[in-house]
């Protein structure tokens, strides 16, 4: 959750211990080796001791996803899960959210920090005004805002970027500037980032 209520008299072990023994049933030896797995890869090994009243907002981020992740889980519904982290924490927990994907975890997560759901998801589900407006591919959303094609280049010392409409656009300019002693540096479609889209069809 957004905003979790832990005991914070418990250690991160001890917390880890008591939410295992009550999603999974395993020998008290391999709870311990998951859970100094865990514990590990969220970072917080070294904190595995301290009692949760003493852990930073962050801290409580990560643990609460090391609690939701101790029984293996074939779903996991995260809400707003980089609220409160820092930038190596915000980058460590989408490493971790690819990593359980990629093993064929489920991972649902609601966020407003949409740079991360660019990032992250395959699929989308935007909501406005408590309506669905858009469900389907994140890459064919994106696709759909879409504006050219961008054109980057060097000529004479300066790097230029021209945005042009359609792909014949493209190929002209890219004669006309190589004829003129151009370096090519990039072509890419100018596409919206999510928050940009997001703004432009869903809240308009």
């Amino acid at each position: 959750p957004a905003h979790p209520y832990f005991y914070d008299n418990l250690t991160g072990v001890e917390f880890l211990e008591f939410y295992g023994q009550l999603s999974v049933k395993m020998p008290k030896t391999e709870m311990h080796d998951r859970i100094e797995v865990l514990l590990k890869r969220v970072d917080l090994w070294h904190a595995k001791d301290r009692k949760l009243r003493g852990y930073s907002k962050g801290m409580k981020q990560k643990i609460g996803l090391a609690q939701a992740l101790i029984h293996d889980p074939e779903l996991v519904i995260l809400d707003e899960p980089m609220s409160g982290l820092d930038p190596d924490g915000r980058q460590a927990m989408s490493e971790i959210i690819q990593e359980i994907a990629k093993k064929g975890t489920s991972v649902f997560f609601s966020s407003h920090l949409l740079h991360d759901v660019e990032r992250l998801c395959d699929d989308l589900v935007i909501l406005a005004k408590g309506e669905v407006v858009y469900q389907g591919s994140t890459h064919k959303f994106l696709d759909r805002v879409q504006q050219g094609y961008n054109l980057v280049y060097e000529l004479a010392g300066k790097k230029v970027t021209t945005t042009l409409p359609t792909v014949e656009d493209v190929q002209s300019e890219l004669k006309k500037v190589a004829g003129e002693g151009a370096i090519i540096l990039e072509v890419r479609p100018a596409q919206m980032s999510l928050e940009e889209a997001f703004v432009e069809i869903a809240l308009r």
